[in-house]
C-alpha cells in the first residue's frame, strides 16, 4: 500500500478541492501490529470517497480510516472518519485490475471552495493533458513522503500506444505518459 505521485509540484487545495488524504491503520496480517498507510482519494459526494483498491485490500483486521479534506497539508485538514468501505469485487492484486474502492463517511462533508466533489468524465481525453494530484513519494530511493499535496501532468494514452509498452493490458486500464512519451503508467 503506497502512494504514487512522485516528484510532483506543490499544489493548492483550491486547485484540487476534490482531493482527500486517507490515513489507514490496519493489521496487514492477523497476528501483527497495526501499520499506518496513506493514500490519496477523491470526494465523490458529501458521503463518499473514491480511492485505490490496493490501499484497503491488504487489511486483515483492526481497521481505522480517516479522510482529511480542505487542506493541502496532511496535518491541517478537517478529519472525517470512514465508517465502511468496499473494494471492487473483481480487484486483483497480482494483475492490479479493478483497482478501486469506495469509502462511506460517518458524517457528511460541508462543501466550500476547498472541499468539492470530483467531476467524473465519461470518456478519457486521449492525447490531452491530464493532471494527477495526491500525496506521495518525493524521494523514491529514501522512501520519503510529502506532507503537502502535489500534482503532476500526464498525457492520456490510447490503449494501442500502451500495448506497445506493456503488451497485455486489461480492458478497464487507463494509460498515461509523460510529455515526451518516454515512460508510461497504467491503472
Amino acid at each position: 500500500m503506497q502512494a504514487f505521485v512522485v516528484h510532483g509540484k506543490n499544489a493548492k487545495i483550491s486547485a484540487f478541492p476534490h482531493s482527500a488524504f486517507l490515513s489507514i491503520s490496519c493489521k496487514l496480517k492477523k497476528d501483527t501490529d497495526a501499520e499506518v498507510c496513506i493514500c490519496g482519494s477523491s470526494i465523490i459526494n458529501q458521503h463518499m470517497i473514491l480511492t485505490a483498491g490496493h490501499c484497503l485490500s491488504g487489511c486483515a483486521g483492526s481497521l481505522s480510516l480517516t479522510a482529511s479534506v480542505g487542506s493541502e497539508d496532511i496535518y491541517s485538514g478537517i478529519s472525517h472518519s470512514v465508517q465502511s468501505y468496499v473494494v471492487h469485487e473483481k480487484y486483483n492484486d497480482v494483475k492490479v485490475t479493478h483497482d478501486i474502492a469506495l469509502g462511506k463517511l460517518k458524517t457528511p462533508l460541508k462543501f466550500n471552495s476547498h472541499v468539492k466533489r470530483v467531476v467524473l468524465m465519461k470518456h478519457p481525453p486521449y492525447h490531452d493533458e491530464a493532471i494527477a494530484a495526491g500525496w506521495g513519494l518525493i524521494d523514491e530511493l529514501k522512501g520519503k513522503m510529502t506532507r503537502k499535496l502535489k500534482f503532476t501532468k500526464q498525457y492520456v494514452a490510447r490503449k494501442s500506444d500502451c500495448v506497445r509498452v506493456f503488451r497485455k493490458i486489461p480492458e478497464e486500464t487507463l494509460c498515461a505518459s509523460n510529455k515526451d512519451k518516454s515512460s508510461y503508467m497504467s491503472q
